[in-house]
């Protein structure tokens, strides 16, 4: 069999075509509440450092949905996990449609972090759990593409619609996709969906599994097993922060269009993205997580120094490949240690990345108020600039064996 014929068998089943459009579709609608979120609570009269510490508050919440995410899609319970995803992001949209005052933002904001918690650790966990485990390269960089494609169009259809009507009329339209994105789950997702054989896997994690007998209930969705691994999140995450919840307010400050570059740029990493998954694949995930990296940091520089709406969209089309890079090589890292519980895996790098982004918030807040929306750019890409730096050490150190095809 060769590779292409290879591939088409192993990742066009009628099953992942399925969970492949409730990703895009997933990642879509819950931009359309992320994305008005900072201009909205700035019209409301709120600072950026209160901002960021009403964010630390979404954070917990994120904290408190992962082990249920993970601990579905570990029991193979993939349509009901989709759609509590769409369910708790209709809700949500609804109670942004409701509020008129800063306690009512402050309250929905804490919701949001449930909503978000429970969505990334449930939709990324899908795919690396329904695919063999030699192919979560390729099936993270799948999730990444159709992510990021949702990602990028939504920003534009949302800023539209709250310059143009309002904040209300962007939540309302929130509200109605994903109320069909959950009629859609019900309807198109397979209730019989196999889980990717990784019995021999979970042999060689028995101890691990273990070890988990005596945990919490409410953490065995969790292990500590990954930390090393997810500690390169704790440099990188906070551009993934930097980019939700600012970059349509520097296109504001400066007065350019940064919405359309980043639909280009969503566009234009499709291609680079699919050959990301197969390079991790095939043995490359060491070089690919350094490019990717290195690429965070000219994308952060440049947004800084963006005049132009053409060179937010270069930084964009940057971030777009180096985040998108980025995030499939952390998570095939996390799956090699954790062998056999992809879902724990990743729950737990999820649950790390809410602790970080509780000071990333802060952080950002205040460097909005005190340096401005371009210098704030410069600062993080110095962040990325050390994240490099602590990869390497960690290489370096673990000698990681990862798993070829």
């Amino acid at each position: 069999m060769n590779k292409i014929q290879f591939y088409r068998k192993k990742i066009f089943t009628r099953q992942l075509l399925a969970i492949y459009v409730m990703i895009f579709l997933y990642q879509f609608v819950f931009q359309m509440i992320m994305t008005p979120m900072t201009s909205f609570g700035l019209s409301l009269g709120i600072s950026g450092v209160v901002l960021g510490v009403i964010s630390n508050l979404y954070e917990f919440s994120c904290m408190a949905a992962r082990n249920v995410a993970g601990t579905l899609v570990d029991d193979g319970k993939y349509r009901k996990a989709i759609a509590i995803g769409f369910l708790v992001i209709c809700v949500n949209a609804v109670l942004f449609l409701l509020v008129r005052s800063r306690v009512g933002y402050g309250l929905v904001r804490f919701l949001t972090g449930f909503t978000a918690g429970y969505t990334g650790a449930a939709f990324t966990a899908l795919l690396p759990s329904v695919m063999e485990p030699g192919l979560v390269g390729s099936a993270t960089a799948i999730y990444s593409i159709l992510a990021s494609l949702g990602a990028s169009y939504a920003p534009k259809l949302s800023a539209g619609i709250f310059t143009t009507y309002g904040y209300p009329h962007a939540y309302a339209a929130a509200a109605v996709l994903s109320s069909v994105c959950l009629l859609l789950s019900l309807w198109g997702i397979p209730a019989n969906i196999q889980k990717a054989d990784v019995s021999s896997d979970k042999a060689q994690n028995a101890e691990t599994e273990e070890a988990d007998e005596g945990k919490p209930a409410w953490l065995r969705g969790l292990s500590a097993k990954v930390i090393p691994a997810c500690m390169i999140g704790l440099l990188v995450n906070i551009t993934k922060d930097l980019n939700s919840f600012y970059t349509v307010q520097l296109g504001l400050d400066k007065g350019i269009d940064v919405t359309t570059g980043i639909a280009i740029a969503g566009t234009l990493s499709i291609g680079v993205l699919l050959l990301t998954g197969i390079l991790i694949d095939h043995g490359f995930v060491k070089k690919v997580m350094l490019i990717c990296l290195s690429f965070l940091v000219i994308s952060n520089i440049l947004y800084g120094s963006a005049n132009s709406a053409g060179m937010a969209t270069a930084a964009a089309v940057f971030y777009k490949i180096g985040i998108g890079g980025y995030w499939p090589c952390l998570i095939t890292f996390c799956c090699q240690l954790l062998p056999g519980r992809q879902g724990a895996a990743i729950a737990t790098l999820y649950f790390f990345m809410d602790v970080v982004s509780l000071v990333n918030n802060v952080l950002l807040g205040y460097l909005y108020d005190t340096l401005g929306s371009s210098h704030m750019y410069y600062v993080v890409g110095i962040v990325n600039a050390a994240a490099i730096v602590y990869y390497l050490i960690w290489l370096n150190r673990r000698k990681l064996s990862v798993r070829k095809l």
